[in-house]
């Protein structure tokens, strides 16, 4: 019997649409083994989850959900205003899972996986904990973490975990008291946990397995030292596409140059409206489209109409200041009259 490939996710109902696409990513790319899906959350509606059930029409797969209500991850902090308490859920997959379930591969919800997921289980992580790709900022969080093996710090977007071998330890007290000893470096949240914890004992995958968003934008120290081979894979190869920071490929404000990937397989999910939604944001962007730039203390406001600059307006400091007291001028006139 060939076994299932075991895929983790983490959410709550409101990142259910990222979640499905997510997965439709996988299914879509993935030719030979089935795959079984654990879904951690805190509650999801029965609306959802037969929503996430539904995706079994792209292929079939098994889908298991787990409420989480742990009191130990309420002692961990959350310093990064756009992620939920849900990014501790990954650390109770070794007592979540089932007993049978040895290996898994965690993924956040923020990404699309462009290539068959069987390749990234394919990896021996028989001697190590987990296998990860290293961290975009790698060599400053190693540095401030204060690690001693290996000069290593990943990501924890992607995860291919030796769950057996985590479980002959007491893992979330672990967790507990790495960050009860280590509070005042902490600021990657479970990353830096996860990164403290394994030290030395993870696997390093290739850069295509987790592509981080400052890569595309040449916005981290680290793109001055890519080789070629990485540099093709950001671009022309990736196997995962994880859009990491604010700037989701949801949003308005994203120019992620794989921002169409997320709307490509957003379609093949029950929420395919929200492509048509914005498709008609996309047509009406090229009609009328009115943007803002920031260059330290200006700001520059243009109007474009089918995408041809009819309007340019550049607001500086000293406008505002016009404007505050011309308006305090204004009240004061009111009050005379």
């Amino acid at each position: 019997m060939i076994n299932d490939i075991e895929i983790a996710l983490a959410i709550d109902d409101n990142y259910v649409t990222q979640c499905a696409t997510t997965i439709a990513s996988i299914l879509m790319n993935t030719k030979s083994k089935s795959i079984s899906f654990h879904i951690l959350n805190s509650g999801l509606s029965e609306y959802n989850k037969e929503l996430l059930s539904s995706l079994k029409k792209i292929k079939t797969f098994n889908i298991s959900f787990y409420k989480i209500a742990s009191e130990d991850i309420k002692k961990l902090p959350l310093n990064r205003s756009w992620i939920s308490v849900a990014t501790y859920y990954r650390l109770l997959l070794p007592s979540i899972l089932p007993n049978n379930v040895k290996k898994c591969i965690y993924l956040d919800c923020d990404i699309v996986c462009l290539d068959d997921i069987e390749q990234l289980w394919n990896y021996d992580i028989s001697q190590y904990c987990l296998a990860a790709v290293e961290d975009e900022d790698g060599t400053h969080n190693y540095k401030r973490l204060k690690l001693s093996n290996g000069d290593f710090y990943f990501n924890a977007g992607v995860l291919v975990l030796n769950i057996a071998k985590i479980r002959e330890t007491n893992f979330i007290n672990r967790c507990i008291r790495y960050y009860t000893s280590n509070s005042s470096l902490i600021k990657m949240q479970d990353q830096d946990i996860l990164n403290g914890i394994f030290d030395g004992e993870c696997l390093k995958l290739p850069m295509r397995w987790n592509i981080g968003t400052p890569y595309y934008h040449n916005i981290t120290p680290q793109c001055k030292h890519l080789n070629d081979s990485d540099k093709h894979d950001i671009y022309q190869n990736p196997g995962i596409v994880h859009f990491t920071g604010r700037c989701k490929p949801w949003l308005d404000s994203s120019f992620h140059p794989f921002k169409y990937a997320y709307w490509k397989y957003l379609p093949y999910t029950p929420l395919k409206r929200l492509y048509y939604i914005y498709l008609f944001k996309c047509l009406c962007s090229n009609i009328y489209r009115y943007q803002v730039y920031n260059r330290g203390k200006m700001k520059t406001y243009r109007i474009y109409i089918l995408n041809i600059p009819i309007f340019s307006f550049e607001k500086t400091a000293t406008h505002e200041k016009y404007k505050f007291f011309g308006f305090i001028s204004y009240k004061l006139k009111c009050k005379k009259s």
